[in-house]
């Protein structure tokens, strides 16, 4: 069984619809996501393919599409290209993130194949991609049931890419948000701060609050600040929270670290890593708040 991860090419129209109103004519597209060329499904089984594809587009995991092609598109011997430059269209994912996936199945070939863009390629290892194909689709489709053997492949696929997002949800900010700057800040938090609550895992977090903001550092071991039993580098956790509520984390560690909470895969040490960035933006929604809290240490060293 062949698989490739790959990017996307070109672009694909999406299938457009009108709806109409009293007043208005409303404009509607309609995204297909499962496209049976071969007809392998029922119209109830493309329904449940369907919801799955879309609540996985909503929930912000990657964008796929199911397609079923036969001897009419392509052959055996040129299935794999065919896929590729003609089927990757159907799911780009998300603009700059490339997170689409394309499951290509011939009954009739007997042939499928998986097509990932390049940010999908950076959680999901072609050792997993060959695993789910082998366990999850192959075994149904040898019994012809094609339906069973796509939705276990499709959980499968889902589950796994959701989960890799969870390690992988950060972002390189060392270029704006430097290591000197946050060890600067997480020593005056260590140095001025006092301890407080922040979470039901860290009942003594370091934490000093600014005018409109506060700074936690954690991870904490029970008592460590309290009782200043500790070394400056279990601290590589920063939260800053500001004034509405909201909060964004980052982690900074140098060496091994033998608390291990908030680092996750394929981070190095000496980088300031923003994690679960979501929608944000560094320079309209951290900038500021670092800009206020590096001029406030800057005031207080000058009263000293």
């Amino acid at each position: 069984m062949r698989y490739l991860l790959n990017s996307w090419l070109c672009c694909l129209l999406s299938a457009v619809s009108f709806g109409q109103s009293t007043d208005t004519q409303d404009f509607v597209i309609k995204k297909e996501r499962v496209h049976d060329y071969e007809q392998i499904f029922s119209p109830d089984e493309i329904h449940q393919l369907d919801s799955m594809l879309t609540d996985c587009w909503k929930k912000g995991i990657a964008e796929i599409a199911i397609v079923t092609i036969d001897q009419r598109h392509t052959d055996s011997e040129n299935f794999d290209s065919y896929v590729f430059n003609k089927l990757t269209a159907y799911a780009l994912g998300e603009y700059g993130k490339n997170n689409g996936i394309v499951i290509a199945i011939s009954k009739q070939l007997r042939q499928m194949r998986i097509e990932n863009g390049y940010g999908i390629e950076k959680i999901l290892s072609d050792k997993e991609t060959k695993k789910i194909i082998d366990e999850q689709f192959i075994p149904e489709f040898k019994e012809g049931r094609y339906y069973n053997g796509t939705l276990n492949g499709l959980t499968a696929l889902i589950g796994t890419v959701e989960e890799a997002m969870q390690e992988y949800d950060y972002r390189d900010e060392s270029v704006l948000f430097q290591p000197s700057v946050f060890e600067k800040i997480k020593r005056f938090v260590l140095e001025n701060g006092k301890p407080q609550t922040f979470r039901n895992i860290d009942s003594d977090n370091p934490s000093y609050n600014f005018t409109s903001l506060d700074v936690f550092l954690g991870p904490s071991r029970h008592n460590a600040f309290v009782l200043k039993d500790f070394s400056v580098a279990e601290y590589y956790e920063m939260t800053i929270r500001d004034n509405d509520g909201s909060h964004y984390q980052f982690v900074c560690f140098d060496g091994d670290i033998t608390q291990q909470t908030f680092i996750k895969k394929k981070m190095q040490p000496g980088r300031v890593y923003w994690l679960y960035p979501g929608d944000k933006f560094f320079s309209s929604d951290i900038w500021p708040l670092l800009a206020q809290i590096e001029d406030e240490i800057a005031q207080r060293s000058d009263r000293q």
